[in-house]
């Protein structure tokens, strides 16, 4: 039934007609109907005519069909209906006057020709149509009015009857034309009328929804009882995630994404606004939700964090408050300031590392990253051994990270020091405790910061190496050597104190690779040892009749059987009763009947990790863990470490390893 209606439809309008104003398109339907009707009329007639024997009329209304025929497709292919309703009205109206002229069948043809002023003036209009309505009226006129002419020789009052009824008929169109011409007129004008209206209105709500959909805020009103109020920007749910605000509380909106305390303070925060006189200003200075990160639930169900940034503007009208929100999604912009934040801080640090290892020699630098990426390996490898003692694994850290302080000291680096020195405060509170797994953790993270940072200052030093080889020029033979000349000097100025080092009896390339490090480590804490605590200032070298020149002297001795290093400083040696002050003072010791002690066992207190006679902590020295961690270290290898003093005059350290360790 579909088809068929749309057949039918596409034969009466020539397949489109959307193109064309709404009065065309009337007149379109209308030649449609005429040409097909008057189509099927004018091939029945000529089959009748033709059927009964009157070839002349059978045959002059098969041409007219043929005409009509022509003129229906030219119309459906070019579209052109204006020739195509003046080809109709010419073709019907020849043929209505060779109907009139011979009298049609039984004499019908000048009935058929009152129909020709309604088919003339709709389909050419009124002007056109007047003419060519009235130029058939005359010719019927002539015919019927002449007897010679009239050929079913109708009576005078019969034709006078038939021009009337045409006059009358003519008459109508034209009345009826006029009255719907100026009708469809005023239809057109009202119509186009609304259509502006509906374009204005259109264009205004478009020019709503494209702001409220094109802007990349998020904009909504709350009422009193902070409700959203529609409408809302379509950025406002691509913020939150959810589409069903509207209506929804505000408050309840951010439950679950900010903390309870921040949502407290902004429910009272906002119910300012609604009082009376509520002092803007202030309220704009004391806005919990200028800059919040928030827990945004996506519809995969996972959180995302988000930085919103909300401001607030009060709306008053008639009838009550209402409350203008505007909410930004500032998180590229805050995670970007972050990032550059950090960078400033990687670049501050970069910097400064620059300044303090520029004129470090390359070789020294290198084998401190080494050593240094070794010990905190180490470290690394220690916290994640599941079996590990809780309490040792603090005291190992303790010792090493004492160790890469001393070696960062040694080198200049200054802030990294530091960051050392406060891990080694934490530490040292942890000293005899078991942690748990969070202060584990806690310290896994601080090492890995370590390691970033170590691992930025090895990029800079592999990018200023080929600098610093460059401006190194000849150095004095031996690394080990130059690292601890480099120490002394500069431990003495920060001590101000005079020293000589003397190594003519140290030769560093007679150490095997196994132990290089170790006696490094040795010989680094000796000498800081020696300068913070062992060496006088030259007022009291001078009071004791003593050189201004303080001396340290390092020997490497090999026999048969044993490898020996002999450390030895010409400073005050031990004070014994110090020694015994200090052990007294320290709780750690209260167990150990130090006021009993003899000389002897006085001097092995110094070797007991957190024993200092120092009343202050500084990046040199007054942890009390660093000849800790050399006996801890030498014995782990194997080695052996004697200590030898005199009051006023020096003390020596003789360090041994086995010549089957060497």
């Amino acid at each position: 039934m579909g088809k068929k209606t749309g057949l039918f439809w596409n034969l009466f309008t020539s397949g489109t007609f959307d193109t064309f104003p709404t009065q065309v398109r009337s007149r379109i339907i209308f030649l449609n109907t005429i040409t097909i009707v008057g189509l099927v009329t004018l091939i029945v007639f000529s089959a009748q005519a033709f059927a009964t024997g009157i070839f002349p009329l059978g045959m002059s209304t098969a041409i007219v069909s043929g005409f009509v025929f022509f003129v229906f497709l030219f119309i459906r292919i070019t579209r052109f209906f204006t020739f195509g309703a003046y080809a109709i009205v010419t073709i019907i109206g020849s043929l209505y006057s060779y109907l009139i002229w011979t009298g049609g069948a039984e004499g019908s043809g000048v009935l058929w020709a009152q129909t020709f002023p309604l088919i003339a003036v709709f389909l050419i209009g009124f002007a056109p149509g007047i003419p060519f309505s009235f130029s058939l009226w005359v010719f019927q006129g002539i015919v019927l009015l002449l007897p010679q002419l009239n050929p079913a020789n109708f009576s005078l009052s019969y034709s006078l009857r038939v021009l009337g009824t045409y006059l009358f008929t003519f008459i109508f169109a034209l009345l009826f034309e006029g009255i719907r011409s100026s009708t469809q007129k005023n239809l057109l004008k009202a119509n186009e009328e609304i259509q502006l209206t509906t374009l204005e209105l259109t264009h205004e709500k478009n020019q709503m929804d494209s702001i409220m959909s094109s802007v990349q805020e998020g904009i909504f009103i709350l009422d009193k009882e902070l409700m959203i109020q529609a409408p809302y920007s379509r950025h406002l749910e691509v913020i939150f995630e959810r589409s069903d605000l509207e209506g929804l509380n505000f408050i309840n909106l951010l439950r679950g994404s900010i903390s309870e305390r921040d949502l407290s303070a902004s429910q009272d925060f906002l119910e300012l606004f609604f009082t009376d006189n509520p002092n803007l200003p202030l309220l704009n200075e004391i806005n919990p939700l200028s800059l919040i990160p928030s827990n945004i639930l996506l519809f995969d169900g996972s959180m995302v964090i988000k930085y919103l940034k909300f401001t607030f503007h009060l709306l008053k009208d008639k009838a009550e408050p209402h409350v203008l929100v505007v909410v930004y999604d500032v998180t590229e912009e805050t995670l970007l300031e972050q990032k550059l934040a950090q960078e400033s801080v990687v670049n501050q640090r970069n910097m400064e590392s620059l300044f303090q290892i520029i004129h470090v020699e390359p070789d020294m630098l290198q084998d401190y990253l080494a050593d240094t990426d070794e010990e905190l390996t180490a470290l690394n490898n220690l916290l994640k051994a599941e079996d590990g003692d809780p309490a040792q694994i603090v005291l190992q850290m303790y010792q090493s990270i004492h160790a890469i302080k001393g070696n960062s000291t040694l080198l200049g680096l200054t802030e990294f020091s530091i960051k050392l020195h406060e891990l080694e405060d934490k530490l040292k509170d942890l000293l005899g405790t078991k942690p748990g797994w969070k202060m584990l953790l806690q310290l896994t993270i601080t090492l890995g910061n370590l390691r970033q940072q170590l691992d930025e200052m090895e990029e800079l030093v592999q990018k200023i190496m080929t600098f610093q080889k460059s401006e190194a020029g000849v150095q004095p033979a031996g690394l080990l050597g130059r690292t601890l000349q480099r120490l002394a000097i500069r431990e003495a100025e920060r001590a101000g104190k005079i020293i000589q080092l003397n190594l003519e009896n140290f030769k560093p390339e007679a150490l095997p690779e196994t132990l290089k490090k170790l006696i490094k480590d040795v010989l680094i804490q000796f000498v800081r040892n020696s300068i913070v605590h062992g060496l006088e200032t030259r007022e009291e070298r001078l009071k004791s009749n003593k050189d201004l020149v303080g001396e340290i002297k390092i020997d490497l001795q090999e026999d048969s059987g044993s490898l020996s290093l002999i450390y030895r400083d010409d400073g005050r040696g031990f004070d014994l009763e110090g020694i015994r002050h200090k052990a007294l003072e320290n709780p750690a010791f209260k167990d150990m009947k130090v006021e009993n002690m003899d000389e002897a066992h006085l001097a092995k207190l110094v070797f007991h990790p957190g024993f200092s006679t120092s009343d202050v902590s500084t990046l040199s020295a007054g942890r009390g863990i660093g000849l800790s961690l050399v006996k801890h270290r030498v014995e782990e290898s194997g080695g052996t470490i004697k200590v030898r003093f005199l009051p006023g005059k020096f003390t020596e350290f003789i360090v041994k390893f086995p010549k089957m360790l060497a």
